[in-house]
């Protein structure tokens, strides 16, 4: 999948691997939501591992006066 998707149904994530009807999964390839895969081919994630993004040590917070 190449989009997150929830139906009544069904719900795929980003990057998870379904299998699909044909006539649904060309449909969803040609609108750009999912992408075919080969059986033969081992799955690659889509993305890395996600990494947090970093935190100062130490942060301000500067508070003013409220607008009114």
């Amino acid at each position: 999948m190449l989009t997150s998707l929830a139906g009544s149904d069904h719900s795929f994530a980003f990057g998870e691997i379904v299998d699909l009807p044909d006539p649904t999964a060309l449909a969803w390839i040609e609108a750009g939501i999912a992408a075919a895969i080969s059986e033969s081919e081992p799955a690659k994630p889509v993305i890395e591992e996600a990494t947090a993004p970093a935190v100062p040590e130490k942060a301000t917070i500067r508070r003013g006066k409220r607008a009114k």
